[in-house]
């Protein structure tokens, strides 16, 4: 075997420290956590460019718990052992790693093929002259993508297409005492069901997702928050309103949540069907009057 004569030379312990190779035939550095998230392969959160090994379990926690982004998931290519000997015993893995920003991504893309095929050029070219490098381990897509990558993937793919709400309160301010109806636009809607082809790293799924959402509204008086199952509408069919007490200036903010439905399906016909949560940043109807009404009396004309 191609590893074990350079392992010989001391030098997969120093490339399976760097995460360039894997060290020995399922080793954790090689992508087979599959998409229940595994035990701990998928990689890094990036910081200032600089990767920082954290695993799939403590990235689906974080994920679960809603204390973190979306994040960019870059599949690096990553030396690892065939399972059949075939291509001279070596074929492509895949170390997963994240990025927050679309130039930490584009860094980890370059940097990752980069490392792959420096250690072809300078190690592998001289034992194994007619390798191929990029022969993939016969692992199926399900099994090396990380489900933390595929749920982050179709959070961004959806939330970028939902329709944000538009908030308005006709005519333009309200009257204590008396019915406040929101409005959220034309255009916003609280359900969702579309077919998308997407790639997660090298790998290609189809989806199926639905999902359907629903508004927090808080009303800016300290009164309790609300939640709406449906888009706002002007009186008289609105089911979203708010009586106000007080006169004064308010604040009104609307937040979409979320659960999004997806069947992913990859090439060979094998489904995943999960059910994922997604937050839209709050959309506010700042400085919004508040008046008071009073009936005077005035005299008859004579």
């Amino acid at each position: 075997m191609i590893l074990r004569r350079i392992a010989a030379t001391g030098l997969t312990a120093v490339l399976a420290l760097a995460g360039l190779a894997e060290a020995a035939p399922g080793d954790a550095r090689f992508g087979t956590t599959g998409l229940d998230g595994g035990h701990g392969d998928d990689g890094g959160i990036t910081a200032e460019l600089r990767t920082v090994i954290v695993d799939a379990d403590s990235a689906a926690a974080s994920d679960a718990a809603g204390t973190r982004s979306v994040l960019i998931w870059v599949a690096q290519p990553i030396l690892s052992v065939h399972p059949d000997g075939d291509n001279d015993g070596l074929c492509r893995g895949w170390r997963w790693v994240a990025a927050e920003t679309e130039e930490e991504a584009t860094h980890l893309r370059t940097s990752g093929r980069d490392a792959y095929d420096l250690i072809w050029q300078e190690l592998i070219r001289h034992e194994a002259p007619d390798a191929d490098p990029d022969i993939d381990c016969p692992t199926a897509p399900g099994e090396q993508v990380p489900r933390v990558a595929l749920r982050d993937t179709v959070r961004a793919l959806v939330t970028g297409q939902l329709p944000r709400p538009q908030l308005s309160i006709p005519p333009g301010y309200a009257l204590t005492g008396m019915r406040a109806y929101l409005v959220t636009g034309d255009d916003h809607a609280l359900t969702y069901d579309a077919d998308h082809s997407v790639a997660v790293g090298p790998f290609l799924f189809e989806l199926h997702i639905t999902a359907t959402g629903s508004t927090l509204v808080d009303w800016g008086d300290g009164s309790d928050p609300v939640v709406a199952t449906e888009p706002g509408r002007p009186y008289p069919d609105g089911r979203v309103h708010h009586t106000y007490r007080d006169r004064g200036r308010v604040t009104v903010t609307a937040t979409d949540e979320w659960a999004i439905t997806f069947t992913a399906t990859e090439p060979s016909g094998a489904t995943l069907t999960e059910t994922i949560g997604a937050t839209l940043t709050d959309v506010a109807l700042v400085d919004f009057p508040v008046q008071t009404y009073r009936a005077v009396r005035v005299a008859p004309h004579r």
